[in-house]
């Protein structure tokens, strides 16, 4: 077995880089963690070590600006498939193409704590100040302000008060890297009674 020209020199950066593209596409696809992690040859574990090492706020081991933009880049393209899949769902309970129960029951197992049985109860009955600022569901974001946008544009991550947001950078045409037009947010309906 030959290696991949050039990947016995790379550094660090440059291999979390090549495993970022493959497995945020892998991810954005639909694919679980466990199964866009084989995609690129490392295990569940790994991956979720990097994730969790990726929010230490271990100042004796600092996470590298590389990983924590990876563990950006991974929530981000689940959310990106998140999204992708609510708005086909909401196209075919319209009437439009797709089966909505297949839709459904696809983001009631890829997504259990947010769509799963149970999962709306649970939410009723979360408080917004338990929430920590990772969370990045379910806000809506004109109920920030300009500095608190700007925040979540830099960090990936809401100000501390606030219970969450969806935030999808958009992707270039192949899907594997943000787009430099910046972040495309999500913002729910206007409510016609407000």
């Amino acid at each position: 077995m030959t290696a991949t020209p050039g990947l016995a020199h790379a550094s660090t950066a440059e291999l979390l880089a090549m495993v970022q593209r493959t497995l945020c596409l892998a991810l954005s696809r639909g694919a679980s963690r466990a199964g866009a992690a084989a995609a690129v040859g490392i295990s569940e574990a790994t991956l979720a070590g990097w994730l969790t090492r990726a929010s230490s706020d271990d100042p004796a081991r600092p996470p590298s600006p590389e990983l924590r933009a990876f563990a950006v880049a991974v929530h981000q393209a689940e959310a990106a498939f998140e999204l992708a899949t609510v708005e086909a769902l909401n196209r075919a309970a319209a009437g439009g193409p797709g089966d909505a129960r297949a839709l459904q029951w696809l983001l009631e197992r890829r997504f259990p704590e947010r769509w799963g049985p149970g999962a709306a109860k649970a939410s009723d009955a979360s408080d917004a100040s338990d929430a920590s600022g990772d969370d990045l569901a379910n806000i809506d974001l004109r109920s920030l302000t300009d500095e608190e946008l700007e925040h979540v544009r830099k960090t990936g991550k809401l100000p501390r008060h606030h219970s969450g947001v969806i935030i999808l950078p958009p992707l270039d045409p192949e899907g594997t890297a943000p787009d430099s037009r910046g972040p495309a947010i999500f913002l729910p309906p206007e409510d016609p009674e407000t």
